[in-house]
């Protein structure tokens, strides 16, 4: 426990503990292990020790945060809990409220693609068919018709043809509903989680992967369209299976080019750790191009530099839409769907589950081992030299077993080809 005056500075540094204010009697700054922020006060009333986290720090200045502080320590001399103020407040809290109180707790150690897809979710979906109902008043079959609102809202058609069922996106929506009402039991609003009941959709895991023709093909779109920015951003993924998230959120200063490097930063990648992964001859090229585009252009922070000044691309959907078109590939092809090719040739290549795992950034073996069917050609080939190695040399002797019936080791060898 330290004491000092809190200031900006020690808002910035301070260490996990907590700071009492030297100005403030019962002022404090609360850091967690992980490095959590919260202004709170601690007083007494009527002999008994109150405490009350009001706000995390940076949603509010030090001069609000100091300023809320007085107003709550004179609630406790005038003999109100400020702590069950709060609580009955919440209680009352609709929808809307308890997802402006998520966003605030959580959305800080989200990724930017969770949290981006969150935000879809509740402006979307849950703030329209939810929001202004109470927390405590919310029921499993409220749920149920949201799930089944979503499903409804989402199916999809072209030409006639049912091109998507809404199905998986009312999956993801339950799920972040259920997130968000479990933050409700949390903070005491309510006992169950209504969305708890709801019975997801199966789910088919995809296996689509491009060929080798439609990977000529495509790569051969890049080389003619427009859309330079987002043909660099498919050749990469082609190249080297990275995530598209990690892909557009990358800066020039996580590659080493002379060493045929992309070390890419824990808060870019979806197991949260730092992964350096060499870089293949053909994306060496392509980046090394690039850089010399980026140079000239004066755009050297952003691998991929998006239309605003400073800022890099965020979702070219419909450039990456019209580039898969033009190269006769359907709406069962996404940009994921090139990892998953790149990781169906490494495998192919008889490289192993495990070098395939550490290449796409893999933390659980598990994840990888959806490509282990891709190993039995290998096998197959594998079994076949075997076999070619026993028969060399005795392609005209008879093979001396029981079960040969007179055939010779050439027939034998004919067979197994």
């Amino acid at each position: 426990m330290a004491r000092e005056k809190i200031t900006n500075r020690v808002v910035q540094t301070a260490t996990p503990g907590e700071h009492w204010d030297t100005d403030l009697i019962g002022f404090k700054l609360i850091v967690t292990r992980a490095g959590h922020k919260t202004f709170a006060i601690e007083g007494r009333l009527h002999g008994r020790k109150v405490k009350h986290s009001f706000a995390r720090a940076g949603t509010i200045t030090l001069d609000q945060a100091r300023k809320r502080a007085k107003e709550l320590l004179f609630e406790i001399v005038q003999g109100r809990d400020p702590a069950a103020t709060a609580a009955l407040a919440r209680k009352a809290w609709t929808v809307k409220e308890l997802i402006a109180e998520y966003k605030e707790a959580h959305f800080p150690n989200l990724r930017t693609s969770t949290r981006n897809s969150y935000d879809n979710y509740f402006a979307r979906f849950i703030i329209p068919h939810l929001g202004k109902r109470k927390v405590a008043e919310v029921e499993s079959v409220d749920a149920l018709r949201l799930f089944r609102s979503v499903e409804s809202e989402c199916r999809k058609t072209e030409t006639g043809v049912l091109v998507s069922t809404g199905k998986t996106t009312a999956n993801r929506v339950i799920a972040t509903a259920s997130s968000l009402f479990g933050e409700a039991i949390r903070l005491g609003l309510r006992t169950d989680n209504p969305c708890k009941s709801v019975k997801r959709n199966p789910e088919s895991r995809r296996e689509r992967f491009l060929s080798e023709t439609e990977s000529a093909r495509l790569l051969r779109v890049c080389d003619e369209t427009p859309h330079i920015v987002t043909a660099n951003l498919i050749r990469l993924l082609i190249f080297t299976g990275a995530r598209k998230g990690e892909s557009l959120a990358a800066k020039w200063s996580e590659f080493d080019l002379q060493a045929g490097v992309w070390t890419k930063p824990s808060h870019h990648t979806k197991q949260k750790r730092t992964h350096s992964v060499p870089i293949s001859p053909a994306a060496l090229a392509l980046l090394r191009e690039m850089w010399a585009e980026a140079e000239a252009s004066g755009q050297v922070e952003w691998l991929f530099p998006g239309g605003i000044k400073g800022k890099g691309l965020v979702s070219p959907k419909r450039a990456v839409r019209t580039i898969f078109r033009r190269a006769g590939l359907g709406s069962d092809v996404c940009l994921h769907t090139l990892r998953h090719s790149f990781a169906a040739r490494v495998v192919s290549a008889g490289h192993g589950l495990h070098a395939t795992g550490r290449l796409l950034g893999h933390t659980q073996a598990a994840t990888t081992h959806r490509y282990a069917h891709l190993e039995h050609d290998i096998q197959r080939r594998a079994l076949k030299d075997v076999d070619a190695a026993i028969l060399r040399g005795h392609e005209t002797s008879v093979v001396s077993c029981p079960h040969a019936n007179g055939r010779s080791a050439k027939s034998v060898e004919f067979l197994v080809d």
